[in-house]
């Protein structure tokens, strides 16, 4: 959780020295970069659609335009620091607790399908908001415009955007655990029902 805590202390961070950031590397540089907009076309979506936005008339004038790319790229980081973070230290365990979770998936079968769907919609939301989709500037119709990437003048969209997305990364391997527990817990059925 302190490493949460960290990465997003550094978005807040980036977003508050942007001056001094800006000047080795700006959004600008790399979306006019062909390579760089190649590259994120395929791996991050979602920056090359933010390259596109900067040169709207809302963004156009916006005064942390030039930091957006490097928060984008910053984040995808996290995801991917966390991901490798986090199945050093759950590798382990997935194996060790799954036909204990399957067991518990066997006897409350209406609750693990309900956590099914919870972390269903969980992962779903951070790949969305890791690859495809964040608001950078709040806007009055969005009910989620705290985690605008731009949203406010000290970096706290930036910093509570980092922190889920740092979170949510870190838990990807108990997800991953979960749902092939819940797997286990069917094929044990099956065999059983099979059997007699």
């Amino acid at each position: 959780m302190g490493l949460v805590v960290f990465y997003s202390f550094v978005s807040v961070l980036i977003f508050n020295f942007q001056h001094y950031i800006t000047r080795v590397v700006s959004s600008t540089e790399i979306c006019f970069n062909r390579l760089a907009f190649d590259v994120m076309s395929w791996i991050l979506p979602k920056a090359a659609w933010h390259c596109e936005l900067m040169g709207t008339s809302k963004l156009l004038l916006h005064p942390h335009r030039e930091i957006t790319l490097v928060l984008d790229l910053w984040i995808f980081v996290v995801f991917l620091a966390q991901l490798v973070f986090s199945f050093g230290v759950f590798g382990k365990d997935i194996r060790d607790r799954q036909d204990e979770l399957s067991g518990i998936f066997r006897k409350h079968r209406k609750m693990s399908i309900n956590l099914m769907l919870l972390l269903a919609l969980s992962i779903g939301m951070m790949i969305r908001m890791v690859f495809f989709s964040v608001p950078l500037v709040a806007e009055p119709e969005l009910h989620h415009g705290w985690l605008a990437l731009l949203g406010d003048r000290y970096g706290l969209g930036a910093g509570l955007l980092t922190f889920l997305i740092a979170f949510l990364s870190f838990m990807f391997p108990l997800f991953g655990l979960l749902v092939l527990a819940f797997l286990k817990s069917f094929s044990k059925e099956i065999r059983s029902n099979s059997q007699t």
